[in-house]
């Protein structure tokens, strides 16, 4: 609310826009970040080491909910 407050606009205004700007078409849900958590915490994760994950959707930049 304090994102779309700041540009003058909805909040509904604004996720239509960062939509458009991921290249899945929406915004990722809390589902779907907590599922990449989930696998990072368990053994499945093994081969990764200090990478970096983004659970962005293919979004530019970054999202800040």
């Amino acid at each position: 609310e304090a994102m779309a407050a700041a540009r003058g606009t909805t909040v509904e205004e604004l996720e239509e826009r960062l939509e458009v700007a991921v290249a899945i078409g929406r915004l990722v849900t809390a589902e779907e970040v907590a599922a990449v958590v989930t696998f990072l915490a368990s053994p499945k994760s093994i081969a990764l080491s200090g990478d970096a994950v983004v659970a962005s959707g293919g979004a530019h930049g970054s999202i800040h909910y």
